[in-house]
Protein backbone atom coordinates (compact mmCIF):
# COMPACT_ATOMS: atom_id res chain seq x y z
CA UNK A 1 0.00 0.00 0.00
CA UNK A 2 2.83 2.42 0.86
CA UNK A 3 4.35 2.13 -2.60
CA UNK A 4 1.07 3.35 -4.15
CA UNK A 5 1.02 6.32 -1.77
CA UNK A 6 4.64 7.09 -2.69
CA UNK A 7 3.85 6.91 -6.42
CA UNK A 8 0.80 9.17 -6.00
CA UNK A 9 2.83 11.75 -4.05
CA UNK A 10 5.58 11.78 -6.68
CA UNK A 11 3.02 12.12 -9.49
CA UNK A 12 1.51 15.13 -7.73
CA UNK A 13 4.92 16.72 -7.09
CA UNK A 14 6.18 16.27 -10.66
CA UNK A 15 2.80 17.19 -12.13
CA UNK A 16 2.73 20.50 -10.23
CA UNK A 17 6.39 21.35 -10.92
CA UNK A 18 6.27 20.54 -14.63
CA UNK A 19 2.90 22.15 -15.27
CA UNK A 20 3.92 25.39 -13.52
CA UNK A 21 7.27 25.40 -15.33
CA UNK A 22 5.53 25.23 -18.69
CA UNK A 23 2.86 27.67 -17.50
CA UNK A 24 5.67 30.18 -16.96
CA UNK A 25 6.71 29.81 -20.60
CA UNK A 26 3.10 29.99 -21.78
CA UNK A 27 2.18 33.06 -19.73
CA UNK A 28 5.25 35.03 -20.82
CA UNK A 29 4.73 34.02 -24.46
CA UNK A 30 1.09 35.15 -24.28
CA UNK A 31 2.24 38.41 -22.65
CA UNK A 32 4.29 39.20 -25.76
CA UNK A 33 1.54 37.91 -28.07
CA UNK A 34 3.52 34.94 -29.34
CA UNK A 35 1.24 32.34 -30.92
CA UNK A 36 1.31 29.05 -28.94
CA UNK A 37 0.08 25.90 -30.64
CA UNK A 38 0.26 23.55 -27.67
CA UNK A 39 0.92 23.41 -23.93
CA UNK A 40 1.91 19.83 -23.11
CA UNK A 41 2.70 17.91 -19.93
CA UNK A 42 4.87 14.96 -20.98
CA UNK A 43 6.20 13.79 -24.32
CA UNK A 44 5.24 11.11 -26.84
CA UNK A 45 1.75 9.81 -27.68
CA UNK A 46 -1.07 12.06 -26.50
CA UNK A 47 -3.43 10.80 -23.80
CA UNK A 48 -5.57 13.91 -23.69
CA UNK A 49 -5.71 16.94 -25.98
CA UNK A 50 -8.30 19.72 -25.65
CA UNK A 51 -8.74 23.31 -26.78
CA UNK A 52 -11.41 25.67 -25.57
CA UNK A 53 -13.84 27.00 -28.11
CA UNK A 54 -12.34 30.00 -29.88
CA UNK A 55 -8.94 29.39 -28.28
CA UNK A 56 -5.66 29.00 -30.10
CA UNK A 57 -3.68 26.71 -27.76
CA UNK A 58 -4.22 22.98 -27.23
CA UNK A 59 -3.72 21.69 -23.67
CA UNK A 60 -2.47 18.11 -23.67
CA UNK A 61 -1.17 15.31 -21.48
CA UNK A 62 1.25 12.86 -23.10
CA UNK A 63 2.44 9.37 -22.22
CA UNK A 64 6.09 9.95 -21.21
CA UNK A 65 6.16 12.02 -17.98
CA UNK A 66 9.76 13.24 -18.33
CA UNK A 67 8.94 16.92 -18.74
CA UNK A 68 6.76 19.06 -20.95
CA UNK A 69 6.84 21.81 -23.53
CA UNK A 70 5.08 24.80 -25.04
CA UNK A 71 5.04 24.71 -28.85
CA UNK A 72 5.44 28.31 -30.05
CA UNK A 73 5.23 29.66 -33.58
CA UNK A 74 8.71 30.43 -34.86
CA UNK A 75 10.51 27.66 -32.98
CA UNK A 76 12.25 24.84 -34.83
CA UNK A 77 9.81 22.70 -36.77
CA UNK A 78 6.94 23.39 -39.10
CA UNK A 79 3.47 24.59 -38.24
CA UNK A 80 1.55 21.54 -36.89
CA UNK A 81 -0.57 19.70 -39.39
CA UNK A 82 -4.09 21.10 -39.59
CA UNK A 83 -3.08 24.50 -38.18
CA UNK A 84 -3.11 27.70 -40.17
CA UNK A 85 0.12 29.67 -40.19
CA UNK A 86 -0.27 32.69 -37.89
CA UNK A 87 0.75 36.23 -38.75
CA UNK A 88 4.53 36.75 -38.88
CA UNK A 89 4.45 39.34 -36.09
CA UNK A 90 3.23 36.59 -33.72
CA UNK A 91 6.35 34.51 -34.32
CA UNK A 92 8.90 33.99 -31.54
CA UNK A 93 11.62 34.90 -34.03
CA UNK A 94 10.03 38.29 -34.70
CA UNK A 95 10.41 39.36 -31.08
CA UNK A 96 13.41 41.29 -29.70
CA UNK A 97 16.04 39.33 -27.78
CA UNK A 98 14.99 40.64 -24.37
CA UNK A 99 11.46 39.30 -24.86
CA UNK A 100 12.73 35.92 -26.07
CA UNK A 101 15.05 35.65 -23.07
CA UNK A 102 12.16 36.36 -20.70
CA UNK A 103 10.12 33.61 -22.37
CA UNK A 104 13.03 31.15 -22.15
CA UNK A 105 13.83 31.92 -18.51
CA UNK A 106 10.22 32.16 -17.28
CA UNK A 107 9.89 28.43 -16.60
CA UNK A 108 13.02 28.14 -14.49
CA UNK A 109 12.11 31.35 -12.65
CA UNK A 110 8.73 29.91 -11.70
CA UNK A 111 10.37 26.67 -10.54
CA UNK A 112 13.02 28.44 -8.50
CA UNK A 113 10.53 30.75 -6.79
CA UNK A 114 8.21 27.81 -6.18
CA UNK A 115 11.12 25.92 -4.60
CA UNK A 116 11.75 28.82 -2.21
CA UNK A 117 8.05 28.90 -1.28
CA UNK A 118 7.85 25.14 -0.74
CA UNK A 119 10.91 25.18 1.53
CA UNK A 120 9.42 28.01 3.58
CA UNK A 121 6.14 26.13 3.92
CA UNK A 122 8.11 23.10 5.09
CA UNK A 123 9.86 24.98 7.92
CA UNK A 124 7.01 27.28 8.96
CA UNK A 125 3.66 25.51 8.57
CA UNK A 126 4.45 21.96 9.71
CA UNK A 127 6.30 20.67 12.78
CA UNK A 128 9.88 19.54 12.38
CA UNK A 129 10.76 16.12 13.76
CA UNK A 130 14.00 15.45 15.62
CA UNK A 131 15.72 12.35 16.97
CA UNK A 132 16.89 14.38 19.95
CA UNK A 133 17.74 17.83 21.24
CA UNK A 134 21.24 19.17 21.11
CA UNK A 135 23.50 22.15 20.65
CA UNK A 136 26.05 22.96 18.01
CA UNK A 137 29.71 22.03 18.27
CA UNK A 138 31.40 24.83 20.23
CA UNK A 139 35.01 25.93 19.97
CA UNK A 140 37.82 23.83 21.41
CA UNK A 141 37.92 23.70 25.17
CA UNK A 142 34.15 24.02 25.64
CA UNK A 143 31.67 21.18 26.13
CA UNK A 144 31.23 18.79 23.22
CA UNK A 145 28.30 19.01 20.86
CA UNK A 146 25.72 16.71 22.41
CA UNK A 147 22.25 15.30 21.81
CA UNK A 148 19.50 14.14 24.14
CA UNK A 149 16.54 11.99 23.23
CA UNK A 150 13.19 12.03 25.05
CA UNK A 151 12.24 8.52 26.03
CA UNK A 152 9.81 6.32 27.86
CA UNK A 153 11.17 3.45 29.94
CA UNK A 154 8.97 0.40 30.39
CA UNK A 155 8.23 0.46 34.13
CA UNK A 156 8.31 -3.35 34.18
CA UNK A 157 11.74 -3.57 32.56
CA UNK A 158 14.98 -4.36 34.31
CA UNK A 159 16.44 -1.16 32.85
CA UNK A 160 13.79 1.00 34.53
CA UNK A 161 14.36 -0.73 37.86
CA UNK A 162 18.12 -0.25 37.59
CA UNK A 163 17.72 3.49 36.96
CA UNK A 164 15.26 3.83 39.83
CA UNK A 165 17.55 1.88 42.19
CA UNK A 166 20.54 4.05 41.20
CA UNK A 167 18.55 7.20 41.96
CA UNK A 168 17.37 5.79 45.28
CA UNK A 169 20.95 4.92 46.26
CA UNK A 170 21.89 8.53 45.50
CA UNK A 171 19.00 9.68 47.71
CA UNK A 172 17.60 11.62 44.77
CA UNK A 173 14.05 12.88 44.56
CA UNK A 174 14.18 12.47 40.78
CA UNK A 175 12.50 9.55 38.98
CA UNK A 176 13.46 7.80 35.73
CA UNK A 177 10.76 9.90 34.03
CA UNK A 178 12.72 13.05 34.94
CA UNK A 179 15.59 12.03 32.67
CA UNK A 180 16.58 12.21 29.02
CA UNK A 181 18.68 9.60 27.28
CA UNK A 182 22.16 10.88 26.50
CA UNK A 183 21.88 10.05 22.80
CA UNK A 184 25.54 10.54 22.25
CA UNK A 185 28.09 13.03 21.23
CA UNK A 186 27.41 14.34 17.76
CA UNK A 187 30.55 12.84 16.25
CA UNK A 188 31.50 14.37 12.90
CA UNK A 189 33.06 12.22 10.20
CA UNK A 190 34.52 13.73 7.03
CA UNK A 191 34.75 11.64 3.86
CA UNK A 192 36.02 13.79 1.03
CA UNK A 193 33.41 16.51 0.47
CA UNK A 194 30.74 14.67 2.43
CA UNK A 195 30.24 15.22 6.14
CA UNK A 196 28.27 12.87 8.37
CA UNK A 197 27.19 13.24 11.97
CA UNK A 198 26.53 10.31 14.27
CA UNK A 199 25.08 10.08 17.76
CA UNK A 200 27.36 7.65 19.53
CA UNK A 201 25.79 5.96 22.56
CA UNK A 202 28.84 3.93 23.56
CA UNK A 203 32.21 4.28 21.87
CA UNK A 204 33.55 0.88 22.89
CA UNK A 205 31.66 -2.40 23.17
CA UNK A 206 32.77 -5.95 22.48
CA UNK A 207 30.54 -8.07 20.28
CA UNK A 208 30.26 -11.73 21.25
CA UNK A 209 29.02 -14.67 19.20
CA UNK A 210 27.62 -17.85 20.74
CA UNK A 211 29.38 -20.98 19.58
CA UNK A 212 27.73 -24.36 19.06
CA UNK A 213 28.79 -25.49 22.56
CA UNK A 214 26.90 -22.58 24.12
CA UNK A 215 29.90 -20.48 25.08
CA UNK A 216 30.50 -16.98 23.72
CA UNK A 217 33.57 -15.71 21.93
CA UNK A 218 34.55 -12.10 21.24
CA UNK A 219 34.49 -11.20 17.54
CA UNK A 220 35.43 -7.50 17.58
CA UNK A 221 35.17 -4.10 19.17
CA UNK A 222 32.55 -1.66 17.97
CA UNK A 223 30.95 1.71 18.64
CA UNK A 224 27.18 1.75 19.15
CA UNK A 225 25.39 4.48 17.21
CA UNK A 226 21.77 5.62 17.44
CA UNK A 227 20.33 6.27 13.97
CA UNK A 228 16.54 5.97 13.54
CA UNK A 229 14.89 5.34 10.18
CA UNK A 230 11.65 7.02 11.25
CA UNK A 231 10.94 10.02 13.48
CA UNK A 232 7.21 10.47 13.02
CA UNK A 233 6.35 7.66 15.41
CA UNK A 234 7.82 6.33 18.63
CA UNK A 235 10.36 3.56 18.11
CA UNK A 236 12.14 0.97 20.18
CA UNK A 237 15.75 1.95 20.84
CA UNK A 238 17.11 -1.55 20.23
CA UNK A 239 15.70 -1.59 16.71
CA UNK A 240 17.45 1.64 15.72
CA UNK A 241 21.05 0.98 16.68
CA UNK A 242 24.01 0.25 14.45
CA UNK A 243 27.58 -0.80 15.21
CA UNK A 244 30.70 0.48 13.49
CA UNK A 245 34.19 -0.98 13.95
CA UNK A 246 36.74 0.65 16.22
CA UNK A 247 40.12 1.76 14.88
CA UNK A 248 42.27 0.56 17.74
CA UNK A 249 45.37 2.59 18.43
CA UNK A 250 43.87 5.82 17.07
CA UNK A 251 42.73 7.87 20.05
CA UNK A 252 40.19 10.69 19.91
CA UNK A 253 40.16 14.17 21.37
CA UNK A 254 40.35 13.83 25.21
CA UNK A 255 36.92 15.42 25.46
CA UNK A 256 35.44 12.61 23.39
CA UNK A 257 37.21 10.10 25.63
CA UNK A 258 35.56 11.70 28.66
CA UNK A 259 32.11 10.85 27.32
CA UNK A 260 32.89 7.29 26.27
CA UNK A 261 34.54 7.54 22.84
CA UNK A 262 38.20 6.61 23.46
CA UNK A 263 39.11 5.53 19.91
CA UNK A 264 38.47 6.68 16.37
CA UNK A 265 35.49 4.99 14.71
CA UNK A 266 35.63 3.53 11.22
CA UNK A 267 32.41 5.02 9.87
CA UNK A 268 33.53 4.15 6.35
CA UNK A 269 34.18 0.54 7.32
CA UNK A 270 32.36 -2.23 5.52
CA UNK A 271 32.17 -4.58 8.52
CA UNK A 272 29.26 -3.14 10.42
CA UNK A 273 26.22 -4.73 12.01
CA UNK A 274 22.77 -3.22 11.56
CA UNK A 275 20.60 -4.32 14.42
CA UNK A 276 17.43 -4.17 12.35
CA UNK A 277 18.52 -7.23 10.41
CA UNK A 278 19.81 -10.67 11.22
CA UNK A 279 23.59 -10.64 11.40
CA UNK A 280 24.08 -14.35 10.83
CA UNK A 281 23.26 -17.69 12.34
CA UNK A 282 23.41 -18.18 16.09
CA UNK A 283 23.16 -15.67 18.92
CA UNK A 284 25.03 -12.41 19.46
CA UNK A 285 25.31 -10.05 22.39
CA UNK A 286 27.19 -7.03 23.66
CA UNK A 287 27.14 -4.87 26.77
CA UNK A 288 26.74 -1.13 26.38
CA UNK A 289 26.52 1.84 28.72
CA UNK A 290 23.34 3.88 28.64
CA UNK A 291 23.55 7.31 30.25
CA UNK A 292 20.51 9.11 31.60
CA UNK A 293 20.83 12.85 32.27
CA UNK A 294 18.38 14.80 34.44
CA UNK A 295 16.20 17.42 32.78
CA UNK A 296 17.44 20.38 34.77
CA UNK A 297 14.53 22.59 35.72
CA UNK A 298 12.13 19.90 34.57
CA UNK A 299 11.73 21.43 31.10
CA UNK A 300 10.84 18.60 28.73
CA UNK A 301 10.39 20.84 25.69
CA UNK A 302 13.98 22.04 25.20
CA UNK A 303 17.42 20.45 25.41
CA UNK A 304 19.84 20.67 28.25
CA UNK A 305 21.64 23.94 27.62
CA UNK A 306 25.34 23.83 26.79
CA UNK A 307 26.01 25.95 29.87
CA UNK A 308 24.25 23.36 32.05
CA UNK A 309 25.82 20.30 30.46
CA UNK A 310 28.57 19.87 33.08
CA UNK A 311 26.07 19.95 35.95
CA UNK A 312 23.73 17.54 34.21
CA UNK A 313 26.59 15.23 33.23
CA UNK A 314 27.79 15.09 36.85
CA UNK A 315 24.29 13.94 37.89
CA UNK A 316 24.01 11.29 35.18
CA UNK A 317 22.93 7.70 35.82
CA UNK A 318 25.00 5.09 33.96
CA UNK A 319 23.52 1.64 33.45
CA UNK A 320 25.23 -1.27 31.74
CA UNK A 321 22.73 -2.99 29.46
CA UNK A 322 23.16 -6.30 27.65
CA UNK A 323 21.77 -6.24 24.12
CA UNK A 324 21.03 -9.64 22.62
CA UNK A 325 20.20 -11.13 19.26
CA UNK A 326 18.59 -14.51 18.92
CA UNK A 327 17.50 -16.03 15.63
CA UNK A 328 18.07 -12.74 13.87
CA UNK A 329 15.91 -10.64 16.21
CA UNK A 330 17.38 -8.05 18.54
CA UNK A 331 15.52 -8.07 21.82
CA UNK A 332 13.97 -4.93 23.25
CA UNK A 333 15.30 -3.85 26.62
CA UNK A 334 12.45 -1.50 27.52
CA UNK A 335 13.63 1.85 26.12
CA UNK A 336 11.34 3.61 23.66
CA UNK A 337 12.34 6.88 21.99
CA UNK A 338 9.39 9.24 21.90
CA UNK A 339 8.26 11.46 19.04
CA UNK A 340 9.86 14.89 19.22
CA UNK A 341 8.05 17.41 17.00
CA UNK A 342 8.60 21.15 17.38
CA UNK A 343 7.05 23.99 15.39
CA UNK A 344 9.34 26.87 14.51
CA UNK A 345 8.47 30.37 15.60
CA UNK A 346 8.26 32.99 12.85
CA UNK A 347 11.87 34.07 13.39
CA UNK A 348 13.07 30.46 13.68
CA UNK A 349 11.30 29.60 10.42
CA UNK A 350 13.16 32.37 8.58
CA UNK A 351 16.46 31.25 10.09
CA UNK A 352 15.81 27.66 9.04
CA UNK A 353 14.76 28.82 5.54
CA UNK A 354 17.93 30.89 5.22
CA UNK A 355 19.94 27.74 6.03
CA UNK A 356 17.98 25.35 3.81
CA UNK A 357 18.01 27.42 0.60
CA UNK A 358 21.83 27.59 0.20
CA UNK A 359 21.99 23.93 1.25
CA UNK A 360 19.57 23.00 -1.55
CA UNK A 361 21.56 24.94 -4.16
CA UNK A 362 24.91 23.52 -3.07
CA UNK A 363 23.54 19.96 -3.04
CA UNK A 364 22.33 20.34 -6.63
CA UNK A 365 25.61 21.76 -7.93
CA UNK A 366 27.54 18.99 -6.16
CA UNK A 367 25.23 16.43 -7.74
CA UNK A 368 25.83 17.87 -11.22
CA UNK A 369 29.59 18.01 -10.64
CA UNK A 370 29.60 14.37 -9.53
CA UNK A 371 28.53 13.34 -13.05
CA UNK A 372 32.10 14.05 -14.15
CA UNK A 373 33.68 12.14 -11.24
CA UNK A 374 31.24 9.33 -10.49
CA UNK A 375 29.14 9.07 -13.65
CA UNK A 376 25.42 8.55 -13.05
CA UNK A 377 25.88 6.63 -9.81
CA UNK A 378 24.81 9.65 -7.73
CA UNK A 379 21.92 10.67 -9.99
CA UNK A 380 18.31 9.67 -9.37
CA UNK A 381 15.42 9.61 -11.82
CA UNK A 382 11.70 9.21 -11.29
CA UNK A 383 12.08 5.67 -9.93
CA UNK A 384 14.84 6.65 -7.51
CA UNK A 385 13.01 9.76 -6.32
CA UNK A 386 9.80 7.79 -5.81
CA UNK A 387 11.67 5.14 -3.85
CA UNK A 388 12.84 7.87 -1.46
CA UNK A 389 9.38 9.26 -0.72
CA UNK A 390 8.58 6.74 2.03
CA UNK A 391 11.88 7.36 3.82
CA UNK A 392 11.45 11.12 3.47
CA UNK A 393 7.95 10.96 4.99
CA UNK A 394 9.15 8.75 7.84
CA UNK A 395 11.76 11.33 8.81
CA UNK A 396 9.46 14.33 8.88
CA UNK A 397 5.95 13.84 7.52
CA UNK A 398 4.49 16.73 5.52
CA UNK A 399 7.39 19.03 6.41
CA UNK A 400 9.92 16.75 4.71
CA UNK A 401 7.65 16.17 1.70
CA UNK A 402 7.41 19.92 1.08
CA UNK A 403 11.16 20.24 1.61
CA UNK A 404 11.73 17.38 -0.84
CA UNK A 405 9.42 18.98 -3.41
CA UNK A 406 11.22 22.30 -2.95
CA UNK A 407 14.58 20.65 -3.54
CA UNK A 408 13.29 18.97 -6.72
CA UNK A 409 11.81 22.29 -7.94
CA UNK A 410 15.11 24.15 -7.48
CA UNK A 411 16.89 21.18 -9.08
CA UNK A 412 14.58 21.41 -12.09
CA UNK A 413 15.22 25.15 -12.40
CA UNK A 414 19.01 24.90 -12.25
CA UNK A 415 19.17 21.84 -14.53
CA UNK A 416 17.07 23.57 -17.18
CA UNK A 417 19.47 26.52 -17.21
CA UNK A 418 22.31 24.30 -18.43
CA UNK A 419 23.32 25.28 -22.00
CA UNK A 420 22.58 21.81 -23.33
CA UNK A 421 20.52 21.22 -26.50
CA UNK A 422 16.87 20.69 -25.64
CA UNK A 423 16.99 22.70 -22.39
CA UNK A 424 16.02 26.31 -21.72
CA UNK A 425 19.65 27.24 -21.19
CA UNK A 426 20.37 26.16 -24.78
CA UNK A 427 17.69 28.50 -26.12
CA UNK A 428 19.17 31.37 -24.11
CA UNK A 429 22.65 30.59 -25.43
CA UNK A 430 21.52 30.37 -29.08
CA UNK A 431 19.53 33.60 -28.81
CA UNK A 432 22.50 35.41 -27.30
CA UNK A 433 24.89 34.09 -29.98
CA UNK A 434 22.53 35.20 -32.74
CA UNK A 435 22.43 38.68 -31.24
CA UNK A 436 26.23 38.83 -31.03
CA UNK A 437 26.85 37.63 -34.62
CA UNK A 438 23.84 39.65 -35.84
CA UNK A 439 22.38 36.88 -37.98
CA UNK A 440 20.09 33.90 -37.57
CA UNK A 441 21.47 30.40 -37.26
CA UNK A 442 19.97 28.03 -39.82
CA UNK A 443 16.65 26.78 -38.31
CA UNK A 444 17.27 23.26 -39.63
CA UNK A 445 20.66 23.15 -37.87
CA UNK A 446 19.08 24.37 -34.64
CA UNK A 447 16.31 21.80 -34.97
CA UNK A 448 18.70 18.90 -35.59
CA UNK A 449 20.93 19.87 -32.65
CA UNK A 450 17.92 20.26 -30.35
CA UNK A 451 16.51 16.86 -31.34
CA UNK A 452 19.91 15.24 -30.76
CA UNK A 453 20.09 16.90 -27.35
CA UNK A 454 16.61 15.72 -26.43
CA UNK A 455 17.54 12.21 -27.56
CA UNK A 456 20.63 12.23 -25.35
CA UNK A 457 18.57 13.47 -22.40
CA UNK A 458 16.06 10.67 -22.93
CA UNK A 459 18.91 8.13 -23.07
CA UNK A 460 20.31 9.58 -19.83
CA UNK A 461 16.88 9.33 -18.21
CA UNK A 462 16.54 5.70 -19.35
CA UNK A 463 20.04 4.83 -18.06
CA UNK A 464 19.34 6.46 -14.68
CA UNK A 465 15.97 4.68 -14.47
CA UNK A 466 17.59 1.30 -15.14
CA UNK A 467 20.22 2.07 -12.50
CA UNK A 468 17.51 3.03 -10.00
CA UNK A 469 15.50 -0.13 -10.70
CA UNK A 470 18.59 -2.30 -10.21
CA UNK A 471 19.26 -0.47 -6.95
CA UNK A 472 15.87 -1.49 -5.61
CA UNK A 473 16.89 -5.15 -5.52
Amino acid sequence: MQIFVDILIMIVILGVLISLHEAGHLASAKLFKIYCFEYSIGFGPKLLKVRRKGGETYFSIRAIPLGGYVSMYGEEGAVPEGEEEPAKERSLESKPLWQKLIVFVAGVTVNYLLGLILIFIAVSVFPTYYNGWGYLTPTSGEPLSSAYAPLTLDSASDLYNQVRAALAARDSSLTPEDHLLYAGTVYTFQDGELQYQYQVLDGMVEMEHQKSNGSYEAIGKFAVVYGPDALTKAHDLASDLALFPIIEGEETDPRYAEVGIPNQIDFAGKSQFTLKDAVGEGSYRFKMKLRFLPKLGGDATRPIAASSFAESWDKRVEIEQTVQNKDGVWASFGAQIDVLAIRNSWSEAWEEWAYRVPWANIAIFKGLASIFTSGISNLSGIVGMTAQVGAVMAMGGASMIFLYAGLISINLAIFNLLPFPGLDGWQILVGTIERIIKRKINPKVKGIVSYIGLGLLVLLAVAVTIKDIIGLF
